[in-house]
């Protein structure tokens, strides 16, 4: 393993983050290592699309009422410091070094051969043990059952939606993506969800009143924004601690006023307003088109970078930007040089544009003064930003 104070050459050897379901042995000293934690209150958050949203407000929520918390985000977009986060920010380079080669140290002496995940998930835990933080949020990775972050009883559990993704590991029924999913929550302790989807609340009824979850159903047949809905889970999930008191109005209103990074940040490059809205999947691109139409809001042009996926849900996401010609008829994809990149071929794409220093910097010559939306993959989303940043070859 790489030396040295750059916590993101560490994980060089890795070559990428992938799914490996966890060995037996490995399950159980990590298991181990997550008992010797110190306690705090725990909050995990499961679901498709909405994760990084609900645990982003969570912890602005706590960092506003001046509590102690620890959070673990997953997956990183810029740096792996991401996934270490406190009411201080970022965790510190160094410190996260420093969390690797005790790490390091433990694989070692348990003889563990650990992935790129469990690595990460487990400096996590001795980040936990140094920092002692009053509460933890633990945003679920993959699935639920079988994540790391499972290993954890948390006091309250969220679900923020759900939704085909990683279709070749949770299976494409959605009964069976939500039973992976409800599987983070536990007997006698609440569920906060907002599934808005009579089908899937009508089968988490059931699950909570088998394993005796207290549940509380958010869905509504109003019509509401994701974000809104990530924040009134957010919310509800914090009302379950005595003696954590808000005036939930005030702190509504001040999570609904924040620009969360990658989900709808707004980037002005030399006139060019760039709107930049992670939206990975199907579910995620809808709920972005949908909420983008009743913004009332046109664009010059939308950039569509995919992430690695199945070509055949590629072109649907293709086809349902096409059915948005309101929103701007200029639609582009971008192909791009990164390991979780669409590099696939699917009947009925339009050809890929190469995404370069040089197309960038073209694009803003002739784009100069308009306003511009980027949809799909995160990892898209931050070559994007080192190009406005620093406009390096790509």
């Amino acid at each position: 393993m790489a030396q040295g104070n750059d916590p993101d050459r560490w994980l060089d050897h890795f070559q990428g983050e992938y799914f490996q379901k966890s060995g037996e042995q490995t399950w159980s000293q990590l298991g181990q290592l997550v008992a010797k934690a110190p306690q705090s209150k725990k909050i995990i958050v499961a679901g498709t699309n909405g994760k990084g949203e609900t645990c982003f407000k969570l912890a602005a929520s706590l960092k506003s009422l001046n509590r102690n918390y620890a959070c673990w985000m997953s997956p990183h977009v810029e740096t792996v410091r991401e996934r270490f986060q406190n009411q201080d920010g970022l965790i510190e380079a160094q410190s996260l070094v420093e969390l690797f080669q005790q790490t390091l140290h433990w694989q070692g002496q348990n003889d563990l051969q650990l992935s790129y995940y469990e690595f990460l998930f487990a400096s996590f835990v001795f980040w936990l043990q140094a920092s002692r933080p009053e509460f933890t949020i633990l945003e679920v990775g993959l699935g639920g059952r079988l994540d790391c972050t499972n290993l954890f009883d948390a006091e309250v559990a969220c679900l923020t939606s759900i939704g085909r993704d990683h279709q070749e590991i949770l299976g494409s029924r959605l009964s069976d993506i939500l039973g992976e999913k409800l599987a983070v929550t536990r007997s006698g302790r609440p569920l906060i969800s907002s599934l808005n989807s009579k089908y899937l609340d009508r089968l988490t009824e059931n699950y909570c009143r088998e394993k005796a979850v207290a549940w509380t159903n958010l869905s509504s047949p109003e019509s509401r924004d994701f974000s809104t809905i990530n924040t009134e889970i957010a919310l509800h999930a914090l009302s379950q601690f005595d003696g954590l008191e808000f005036d939930r109005a005030e702190l509504k209103n001040h999570l609904l006023s924040l620009e969360l990074p990658n989900r709808d940040e707004t980037l002005l490059v030399q006139g060019t307003e760039f709107r930049l809205f992670g939206s990975h999947n199907l579910q995620a691109l809808r709920l972005t088109l949908q909420r983008l139409y009743q913004q009332k809001v046109d664009f010059q042009q939308i950039w569509f970078a995919p992430s690695m996926r199945d070509g055949s849900e590629v072109l649907n996401m293709w086809n349902l930007l096409k059915t948005y010609p309101c929103l701007s008829k200029n639609q582009i994809c971008l192909s791009v040089d990164h390991p979780k990149a669409f590099k696939g071929e699917s009947e009925g794409l339009p050809d890929f544009q190469n995404f370069s220093a040089d197309w960038f910097r073209q694009q803003k010559r002739d784009l100069k003064g308009a306003r511009v939306a980027v949809v799909g993959s995160y990892y898209f989303l931050s070559i994007l930003k080192q190009a406005i940043s620093s406009e390096v070859d790509l």
